[in-house]
């Protein structure tokens, strides 16, 4: 999978990296060691309003935009991934029952605490 990271006004790439394993992180640090805003970059389709929050050494990288939570390689809509099932989410990359069942709550808390609209 492929991660693109382009600004709203220019349509510019800023970053581009092709995700392999666990190496989307490596696309965001790079932004971060750039001093690149992303406020307003196009990260996969998604205008983001806020810099994503990016959780590292968990047993897979962890990135919170505005609507969507990527674990590892897999991005979905938050909403759904607060509705899936344990045998769902054990067919996913790092989809452990043990790692959902631990870290479901706290990153779901995260989700709603970084898209809060003071934040």
């Amino acid at each position: 999978m492929k991660i693109d990271i382009n600004h709203k006004d220019t349509n510019q790439t800023i970053l581009s990296r092709e995700c392999v394993g666990n190496t989307g992180k490596i696309t965001l640090e790079k932004a971060i060691e750039a001093k690149v805003k992303l406020r307003g970059a196009d990260l996969e389709g998604e205008i983001l309003t806020k810099t994503p929050l990016q959780i590292l050494n968990l047993p897979c990288p962890v990135l919170i935009s505005d609507t969507y939570m990527r674990i590892g390689c897999q991005r979905f809509l938050i909403e759904q991934w607060r509705g899936f099932s344990d045998d769902e989410i054990q067919n996913m990359e790092c989809g452990t029952s043990s790692f959902w069942k631990t870290w479901k709550a706290p990153l779901l808390a995260m989700c709603d605490a970084h898209n809060h609209k003071d934040v």
